[in-house]
């Protein structure tokens, strides 16, 4: 048995994928041109090199396999987006899916990403919240809407990061009954920032002006028949129906 690590290279493009592979024929007689999953060329217009031929064993080809990888990642011609024994590389790139849905990971300088072929992977998808008041993700036109069987809403309005006795943390609604019982505490209950933290956030208030800070010049406001607040400029004047100031809890 042959072990060997390959490189193939498309003669138009010079895009390249490295892999590793076991043959009962020399590698210069094997056939094969790899298992990409998310490159898809047409393999008429691709070249094999043998970068190295003389492993004993698949584990070394394997290892060897992972180095070269690793040397050209960031590589914009590169198609490897999986390196042996690692994982996948995440650094530069963004999971993203195809016209059929399908889901993978590239770099963001990908031709296909920048072309339009692929698309953020949460694009036209939305969080809903289902009868169990879990979030979910789900398309626009999703069956399950008209039904009543999923809802859209904010999902920060009425909910908050809580913790357990574990340390685990929760997204969980204000009034969740383990709030009550204790089992769940805010996040931040019986926690103090240390004198280090106080003391660099005196500093950068400290070198702040007024004018830079975005929320210069400007005041809440809340309206209890549309139960929001919002912002205007204090030479504004208050809308009709609107109060002066912010109200938490409608």
């Amino acid at each position: 048995m042959y072990h060997y690590v390959y490189k193939v290279i498309h003669i138009e493009t010079n895009q390249f994928y490295i892999g590793s592979r076991s043959s009962k024929v020399h590698p210069t007689l094997d056939s094969y041109l790899g298992s990409m999953s998310v490159w898809k060329p047409d393999k008429t217009k691709l070249k094999k090199e043998i970068i190295k031929d003389d492993f004993i064993c698949r584990e070394d080809a394997i290892k060897f396999e992972a180095e070269e990888i690793t040397k050209f990642i960031d590589d914009p011609l590169n198609e490897n987006y999986y390196i042996p024994a690692i994982g996948y590389h995440v650094q530069g790139t963004a999971t993203v899916k195809d016209a059929n849905g399908i889901t993978c990971q590239v770099l963001l300088n990908d031709p296909k990403y920048i072309a339009g072929e692929f698309v953020g992977a949460t694009k036209y998808t939305y969080l809903a919240i289902d009868s169990n008041d879990k979030i979910i993700r789900v398309a626009k036109n999703d069956s399950r809407i008209t039904t009543g069987e999923i809802r859209f809403v904010s999902i920060t309005k009425g909910y908050c990061n809580a913790i357990d006795i574990n340390g685990n943390k929760h997204w969980v609604k204000i009034d969740d009954e383990r709030f009550k019982s204790g089992e769940l505490v805010g996040v931040w209950k019986n926690k103090k920032h240390t004198e280090e933290s106080k003391a660099k956030m005196r500093l950068c208030k400290g070198k702040q002006s007024a004018e830079k800070n975005s929320q210069f010049g400007t005041t809440w406001i809340h309206n209890i028949e549309l139960k929001q607040n919002k912002k205007i400029k204090k030479t504004d004047a208050i809308p009709f129906g609107w109060i002066a100031g912010r109200k938490i809890k409608f």
